[in-house]
């Protein structure tokens, strides 16, 4: 791709950089889907947090993508005490740009649950095969299950090396958060 990215975090020394934005007010509870393109420049020296949808109110994590130092993808539940949620992903290859998407399904009668894809991205920003998203075509979901009840307010968003003393150099790009699904929808 050519042109400027909307992220790019470089760590030749141990520490960390992110992006934090207030994506809804504090008491926001309900439905919220999570896209971004991604780019794996240097593999981290370690797992690090690269996506994060928090609770702001209460201080905790609700869920959030972690990358490992093999290149595989990580959903997990980010509250007081996280836990991995669901399987690794396949090892994502380096030098190739992927969209990540992330849904978290807000339901007080089941229990909250997130679920989270990926997807190679071609060299024109199109997708092989549908083009869309619904679980078949290019997308691969690689876990979902169960998150804490307790943590539902997913007011603030936080995107790259979340985790310190981590080093590695990575890209994010096209940064989405609604509430009414992957389509129509427009990068914060």
């Amino acid at each position: 791709r050519s042109g400027i990215y909307g992220l790019i975090v470089s760590r030749p020394t141990a520490g960390y950089g992110y992006l934090e934005k207030q994506i809804a007010a504090n008491t926001y509870a309900g439905d919220t889907y999570v896209s971004f393109s991604f780019y794996i420049d240097t593999a981290p020296s370690s797992q690090i947090g690269i996506m994060q949808v928090w609770d702001n109110a209460a201080g905790y994590g609700n869920f959030g993508i972690r990358l490992n130092a093999d290149n595989t993808l990580e959903l997990w539940d980010e509250s007081i005490s996280p836990v991995q949620i669901g399987n690794d992903s396949s090892a994502l290859s380096t030098a190739q740009w992927y969209e990540i998407r992330v849904y978290f399904d807000y339901n007080l009668l089941t229990g909250h649950t997130a679920t989270a894809w990926y997807a190679k991205k071609k060299s024109d920003w199109t997708f092989n095969g549908l083009g869309h998203f619904g679980g078949t075509g290019e997308f691969t979901q690689f876990a979902t299950g169960s998150t804490n009840a307790s943590y539902d307010n997913n007011s603030m968003l936080d995107v790259c090396f979340i985790t310190a003393n981590i080093t590695g150099k990575i890209y994010i790009d096209d940064v989405i958060v609604t509430t009414d699904g992957f389509v129509n929808h427009t990068a914060i």
